[in-house]
């Protein structure tokens, strides 16, 4: 077959159409790849959003204030309630009869989530009514002392927290539990066997910025011993151990302490106890027969 040339204008015709082709396939590349980046750019904002809301649903919410209340019992016993915005504690739970009044205040004041239920020193019935509570109040732990065997937590209420959602810390080392400026630790005992079950007793240690506050418990003379060997630094309030009951160790730890404020379980504290708080002027606070509130504004602590 003969060859057919081109003419000069054809191959410049030729070549200028081919060039022409090459660049519109370079602006159309050119295009998709800046969509592309717009796309990429986008979607990490987009990304950077939801991070950002999850982390945020996940934390508490800022809350600069402190509620704290002792809710009123029947006779000698404990149930304190201390939360934020999003976040709260419950050290101990009274005794059965005080039960619908705990509902009653958590309920009144929109407390529907315990992030933790500390149990100081819990028998077999405390450990009961915290299975009871956490039925109708989501809780997300539940906080005991290793324990003597025979009130260790059984099967069948491990397995009603269980089916609670509830999980089971039985503490070995302390915890603490951070909500921004707030800070509770809890100080399970130094050793694994007590003669005195009261020393068996957790200790709980409350900072909310400049505010502290301790609750020992229901700790006995060794229990006590080992929190001496601490420092606690200045007491805003604390909660006399034993009801208030009058010990050799108990009053020296108090004497050491010298808190503003005392709480005593009780209707009053042994005559030596309230001896030594008067010497240095302490205020007293009782919640048996009705709640007594606190608030703390994190350099002040004040009574509702």
């Amino acid at each position: 077959m003969a060859s057919r040339r081109f003419s000069t204008g054809e191959v410049g015709q030729r070549q200028s159409a081919a060039g022409a082709g090459a660049r519109r396939e370079r602006r159309r590349r050119w295009r998709h790849s800046a969509v592309r980046s717009v796309l990429m750019v986008l979607l990490v904002a987009v990304l950077g959003v939801l991070v950002q809301t999850l982390v945020g649903h996940s934390r508490p919410a800022y809350d600069p204030a402190l509620q704290m209340a002792f809710i009123g019992t029947k006779e000698d016993s404990q149930c304190v309630v201390l939360w934020q915005k999003d976040f709260a504690v419950m050290i101990d739970i009274a005794e059965k009869k005080d039960q619908a009044a705990i509902r009653s205040f958590l309920d009144s004041h929109g407390i529907k989530r315990l992030d933790y239920l500390v149990l100081l020193r819990p028998d077999k019935d405390h450990l009961q009514l915290a299975a009871d509570l956490t039925k109708v109040v989501e809780t997300a732990a539940l906080v005991q002392p290793m324990y003597r065997a025979a009130n260790r937590l059984d099967a069948s209420i491990h397995a009603r927290l269980t089916a609670n959602h509830t999980s089971t810390i039985i503490l070995v080392r302390p915890l603490e539990a951070q909500a921004h400026d707030l800070s509770v630790t809890v100080y399970p005992p130094d050793k694994e066997s007590y003669t005195n079950a009261d020393d068996y007793s957790l200790a709980v240690s409350v900072q909310h910025r400049n505010v502290r506050m301790l609750f020992p418990g229901n700790a006995g003379d060794a229990r006590l011993s080992e929190l001496m060997r601490r420092s606690w630094g200045t007491l805003d309030l604390y909660v006399l151990p034993q009801h208030g009951t009058y010990g050799q160790a108990s009053q020296k730890f108090y004497s050491q302490l010298r808190p503003a404020k005392t709480v005593v379980t009780s209707t009053e504290a042994g005559a030596r106890m309230v001896d030594t708080g008067i010497s240095w002027g302490t205020a007293w606070y009782s919640p048996v027969g009705a709640t007594v509130e606190f608030h703390s504004d994190g350099d002040t602590l004040s009574v509702k």
